[in-house]
């Protein structure tokens, strides 16, 4: 609500009761409802709708102005780390404070996940080989030029 002044008690202060109820149009001046595009959008907009209690989340929405404070972010962070696996910045959020902006971010961190995820398997099957196996499949490797075979198989 945009006001020519501010109401004011009788001793000068601002009147907080006599303030006019904000507008009810949730997008009033925000312009007008763009929804989730991509799934990754659609899974954010429905963890900011749980986080900040609204019914409408839109790709243009910013998080702040949908009431969202730090303590909210930080709760984001970690709904999008629990739900999603993926460590989000939280200056990442200050910066792209939209779904829009952030959605792509987390798109980009989504598949070194996954690399992290096969560096974790490859790692585990090398720790299962015995010293001389590891020896042979070491000795191999430098016999042999990597043929883009798979990451998940150490023999291979």
């Amino acid at each position: 609500v945009i006001l020519d002044q501010l109401p004011r008690s009788p001793n000068g202060k601002i009147d907080r009761k006599a303030l006019p109820a904000p507008e009810e149009t949730a997008y009033g001046s925000r312009g007008s409802f763009v929804p989730a595009r991509t799934p990754m959008e659609e899974r954010l907009a429905r963890i900011w709708q749980e986080l900040l209690s609204v019914d409408q989340v839109g790709r243009e929405d910013d998080f702040f102005d949908l009431g969202g404070h730090s303590l909210l972010a930080t709760q984001l962070i970690n709904r999008v780390r629990e739900e999603l696996g993926i460590d989000l910045p939280i200056r990442t959020l200050f910066r792209t404070p939209t779904i829009a902006g952030l959605a792509p971010e987390l798109e980009k961190a989504a598949p070194q996940r996954q690399e992290l995820g096969k560096i974790a398997q490859l790692m585990e099957r090398v720790q299962q080989l015995s010293p001389s196996q590891l020896e042979d499949v070491l000795q191999e490797r430098k016999e042999q030029p990597l043929q883009g075979g798979s990451v998940g198989d150490p023999t291979a």
